[in-house]
């Protein structure tokens, strides 16, 4: 690519960013579609019955994990090229550690997921 072409380039690229931030709308509708289907699941986790810790921990850290990756999503610009979204290895052992010491205390396993339902 000679220098204008990459210039040019450049140039599409930020106005591009500029006219187009983050997300587009029809990105964002589908994101929040998504967040709605996880709060659904979310209030299916809360009416497992308690004493069921492996059955909750299981229903849980899907949605959990599906939460922090639509963060994720909500933060990137879809018109750069980037790494596939993902959340690390560090966020997973936060997801599960966290959730390991909650799920036996009904108070700060209904405040786990935000909502605080």
């Amino acid at each position: 690519m000679t220098r204008s072409q990459t210039d040019k380039a450049q140039r599409a690229s930020e106005l591009l960013a500029v006219t187009f931030p983050r997300r587009g709308v029809a990105g964002l509708r589908r994101a929040e579609t998504a967040r709605d289907h996880l709060a659904a699941g979310w209030h299916y986790t809360l009416q497992i019955p308690h004493d069921q810790y492996r059955l909750r921990l299981a229903s849980a850290w899907p949605i959990l994990m599906g939460n922090r990756t639509l963060d994720l999503v909500r933060a990137a610009n879809p018109l750069q090229p980037e790494p596939p979204l993902k959340i690390s290895r560090a966020n997973v052992r936060d997801i599960l550690w966290s959730t390991l010491w909650r799920v036996p205390f009904r108070g700060p396993w209904r405040r786990l997921h935000g909502d605080g339902e």
